[in-house]
């Protein structure tokens, strides 16, 4: 099945109703309130990239042609929308690994809140916090449906976190690289690394998605056989 078709169908409103959960939580918690007036505070993507990430996951894996719930590992978690959008969307059962430094006061905190949310909705959200370097290889044995890449963007942290993603991904899953392609200059090693990985026959681009000059995700599937056992043969 080709994905993607366009990122303006309507999905699930779950993902929406967690999305104004969470702000309404963060316009309130004094940790975001702190750092918005350091300015430490730390930027998310935009609201028709959530919006596209749901779609993602409802067009890739709709309900009514999946039989189990999802495995969903995302690298960067800041202060959550990415994880809502993603695991609002999914079915029951779903799970979503995320894996941030939790540098930021207001990281686990609002993970505690993602918690509760998926909860609720017969979800499961987990942070583990520190490097995607030494985490991701912690879990080879587990196939992941799709994985959500966001976070360190030097070209050489973007280039390992994907290499470990097109290892880890399930056959049929797909992996996703934001900051590809934009205006930005954070942009400029994700971008890197995505090219090189097209280059070398790591990945096959299937998408990319943009709202603007300043937003960016390409979507692949992996060329890699898994490190894994009993998956890409």
């Amino acid at each position: 099945k080709e994905p993607l078709v366009s990122p303006l169908k309507p999905v699930e409103d779950t993902a929406d109703r967690w999305l104004k959960g969470l702000e309404g939580w963060l316009r309130v918690c004094p940790f975001v309130a702190a750092e918005r007036a350091s300015g430490t505070w730390e930027g998310h993507c935009a609201p028709e990239q959530l919006r596209f990430l749901s779609y993602v996951v409802e067009d890739r894996f709709p309900r009514g042609n999946i039989s189990r719930p999802l495995r969903i590992c995302q690298v960067g978690f800041n202060a959550g929308h990415s994880a809502a959008a993603l695991l609002g969307a999914a079915p029951k059962g779903s799970v979503l690994l995320s894996i941030d430094l939790a540098l930021h006061d207001y990281t686990r905190p609002a993970a505690g809140m993602l918690e509760r949310l998926a909860s609720e909705d017969g979800k499961t959200h987990i942070l583990l916090a520190g490097s995607s370097e030494e985490m991701l290889p912690k879990f080879a044995r587990i196939p992941f449906d799709l994985i959500f890449i966001d976070g360190n963007h030097s070209e050489k942290a973007a280039r390992i976190d994907l290499d470990f993603a097109l290892n880890l991904v399930a056959e049929e899953g797909l992996v996703l690289l934001d900051h590809v392609f934009t205006d930005m200059s954070e942009s400029i090693g994700p971008t890197k690394a995505w090219v090189g990985a097209v280059q070398k026959g790591m990945v096959k681009q299937v998408s990319w998605h943009s709202c603007c000059s300043r937003h960016g995700i390409a979507i692949g599937q992996s060329l890699l056989p898994r490190i894994c056992s009993g998956e890409k043969k």
